[in-house]
């Protein structure tokens, strides 16, 4: 007889902040070119050339700009916060984000933010667009700085779950390394986000939109798939709970 093996149920989803709830892509943009500025550095980046500078440890991304040392470190931190704070308004939230939030949260899901961003301008930033309270733990940098497990294995202890209890969903390849230094059941990459396809390659899942993140938790959502037909093409239907949404 063949034993089938089953996966534990989720308990834990686990967010990161740039790339995945928020829109900060053009605004780190931004901060780099002040930074190109100041230490006149002659740079003309275009999208992919920032999407193959960004890693998830912004050292390694200022190392590959020739700005190694703790005091060009330091100049450059100084620009982030100054450049955020005067543009920190026009960050928004992906589409339908909230609504993935909602459904989650109504089906008892725990879920947890791990960035290597400050907890401070996450909780304004979150509190802003309306989607804190969705959060039950927050985990920034002071903490650790991904793709070190320790935010994640903080979290894991606090609520008492189990590392395949828990799925992870990140933009780039640093989260997905994170997701694997953890043992966590499944990592899921989107790419809305800083990190092209290419990039994503070792995730468990790679999705291109917040709605899809539904489907790919697992059948834990209590939802049920109808193929319809609709102007000669065949679309998904899906039940999330009393509510439903065309994809």
């Amino acid at each position: 007889m063949v034993k089938i093996k089953y996966m534990a149920k989720t308990k834990l989803i686990i967010f990161d902040y740039d790339g995945v709830l928020l829109n900060t892509f053009t605004l780190v943009c931004h901060v780099y070119n002040h930074i190109f500025r100041h230490f006149k550095i002659e740079k003309n980046f275009s999208k992919k050339d920032f999407q193959n500078l960004f890693e998830t440890d912004w050292r390694i991304c200022l190392d590959r700009l020739g700005l190694k040392t703790e005091e060009q470190h330091n100049k450059c931190e100084k620009i982030f916060r100054e450049v955020v704070a005067d543009f920190a308004d026009e960050v928004t939230i992906y589409p339908d984000i909230k609504f993935v939030l909602e459904q989650l949260k109504e089906k008892g899901y725990k879920m947890a933010v791990v960035s290597n961003n400050s907890a401070t301008q996450i909780i304004k930033t979150l509190e802003r667009n309306g989607i804190l309270p969705y959060f039950d733990r927050i985990i920034d940098v002071s903490h650790s700085i991904k793709p070190s497990a320790d935010g994640v294995n903080e979290i894991l202890k606090e609520f008492n779950i189990k590392s395949e209890e828990a799925v992870m969903i990140g933009d780039m390849d640093g989260d997905i390394a994170t997701a694997r230094n953890a043992k966590l059941k499944k990592a899921i990459a989107v790419t809305y986000g800083y990190h092209h396809k290419d990039k994503l390659k070792k995730a468990d899942v790679i999705i291109d939109s917040p709605l899809e993140i539904l489907d790919h938790i697992e059948w834990l959502i209590n939802k049920k798939k109808q193929t319809t037909k609709q102007n000669g093409k065949k679309r998904l239907l899906w039940t999330l709970g009393d509510k439903q949404r065309r994809n």
